[in-house]
């Protein structure tokens, strides 16, 4: 019964037959393996593309903490004005509706309202469409070379296997009596080598250019982040900027010096008691 990689199935093999095929594949690659371990296999080797796949490693390492990096600062603004907001709302509270310092609170409040509900939203969703939703596409790019490279390691092992395969039809004392078995191996070999090398060309492409180019890829977030920064921190600064202002007026420094004092006098009231 034949052990190749299934090209040759029909169209109506159906699913019996592809899992049997990955039952063998699986049963192979496993004794194959095996046979490495215990040095009875050739193994091809590659440290030309064992270098520029350790680079790619660590420059897949860099983009996976630059994705959650991109994330966590998302999160950490929204973070920063909703516990402003919060923060606002109980300062509120302790002003009475008669105090002369209420005003300012309310400004404050407003201030926070205005960063959640006019600024926040936009900018949020700008951040999703031209920084995560963009960088998601990167991720899904090195995903696609990790899954390839898995891909490579499967079609080598099965070229080795192969290869060593007929290597030994071709050496056995019994050659003369194996000729088919010999031309099935060659032919399962051929296919393998093809399968395997134009991986292995493809894929040794792709990764050198994923760390020429790993720059290029965050060109487009770097200047949405910064176009995004600026906008929340101007847009957040215009009603700041207000309230300081208005924090600055003399009815309410006069407020707070008048309310300070009229503090220190109690105190000093309340310490005469005896």
């Amino acid at each position: 019964m034949s052990d190749s990689d299934g090209e040759g199935s029909k169209a109506g093999d159906g699913k019996k037959k592809d899992l049997f095929y990955k039952v063998k594949a699986f049963k192979r690659r496993t004794m194959h393996a095996v046979a490495k371990t215990v040095s009875k296999v050739e193994v091809t080797r590659d440290e030309e593309y064992n270098m520029v796949h350790g680079k790619f490693v660590d420059v897949d390492a860099r983009v996976q903490r630059i994705s959650k990096s991109f994330n966590d600062y998302r999160e950490a603004l929204k973070h920063l004005a909703m516990v402003g907001a919060t923060l606002a709302d109980d300062l509120l509270e302790v002003y009475e509706t008669d105090s002369s310092m209420r005003p300012l609170a309310v400004m404050l409040k407003d201030a926070h309202d205005t960063l959640n509900e006019k600024v926040v939203p936009p900018l949020d969703m700008n951040y999703e469409k031209e920084v995560v939703e963009v960088t998601g596409n990167v991720t899904g790019r090195y995903q696609g070379i990790k899954d390839d490279d898995a891909r490579r390691t499967r079609y080598l092992n099965d070229y080795d296997h192969y290869r060593h395969k007929y290597t030994t039809l071709q050496q056995s004392p019994k050659k003369e009596k194996l000729g088919e078995n010999i031309r099935e191996c060659e032919q399962k070999l051929n296919i393998a080598s093809e399968k395997y090398h134009t991986m292995h060309e493809r894929l040794s492409a792709r990764l050198r250019t994923a760390d020429k180019h790993k720059d290029t890829l965050f060109n487009e977030q770097l200047m949405a982040l910064i176009r995004s920064e600026q906008a929340f921190f101007s847009q957040g600064n215009n009603e700041f900027d207000k309230l300081l202002k208005a924090s600055e007026e003399k009815r309410f420094r006069q407020s707070m010096q008048s309310a300070a004092e009229e503090l220190a006098r109690a105190d000093t009231a309340a310490k005469m008691i005896q």
